[in-house]
């Protein structure tokens, strides 16, 4: 993914897109590039689960991101 795309951006294509086979690697890319603004979010506004899901559902739905990380801010 280019560098143009900002955080807030790639979230809503997160929120917006479903993983298909064309566009599951930009998805991926997309979770890797926004995991430290989930990480600070997390941290810091303790949402809850349900919460986390409304924002982020590709952590639902892309196993494969969350299964690749140590932790459910992939």
């Amino acid at each position: 993914m280019t560098d143009e795309v900002d955080d807030d951006a790639a979230a809503r294509i997160l929120r917006e897109r479903r993983p298909t086979a064309g566009n599951r690697q930009e998805l991926l890319e997309l979770m890797d590039e926004t995991r430290d603004e989930r990480r600070q979010w997390i941290a810091s506004s303790h949402p809850s689960i349900t919460e986390i899901i409304e924002r982020y559902p590709r952590l639902q739905d892309m196993d494969t991101a969350v299964s690749s990380s140590d932790d459910i801010c992939v």
